[in-house]
């Protein structure tokens, strides 16, 4: 099985909570020999800047306030082509978007 994290909450946050429950999580995964990988595009996020391990596919940049949207907007056709390409069984979204028809999981906000 071939599960792929999503870049949202990484280019989104530097630091957070849930930016740091996803790191741990896809890890956890990888640690088990689960074809894991996280497309985090080139992300502000210094939780993910810990693991240097090949399940990580991007790189730690500098927004300015202004280019974030940028960003985002960027990294995210960049992921949807990279799940297009690579075509994980599971795409782990990290924050909301529902664009292919691919298993996806979201964050319940009501279980937290």
């Amino acid at each position: 099985m071939k599960i792929t994290y999503d870049n949202q909450i990484f280019n989104m946050q530097k630091y957070g909570g849930i930016s740091r429950y996803y790191t741990e999580l896809a890890f956890q995964l990888y640690d088990e020999s689960i074809d894991t990988k996280v497309f985090a595009g080139l992300h502000k996020n210094e939780y993910i800047q810990k693991y240097e391990a090949s399940f990580i596919i991007g790189k730690q940049t500098t927004y300015l306030p202004k280019t974030a949207n940028i960003f985002l907007k960027t990294n995210n056709v960049l992921a949807d082509s990279y799940f297009n390409i690579k075509r994980p069984d599971i795409v782990h979204r990290t924050y909301y978007n529902n664009k292919n028809k691919i298993k996806k999981i979201y964050q319940c906000n009501h279980c937290l």
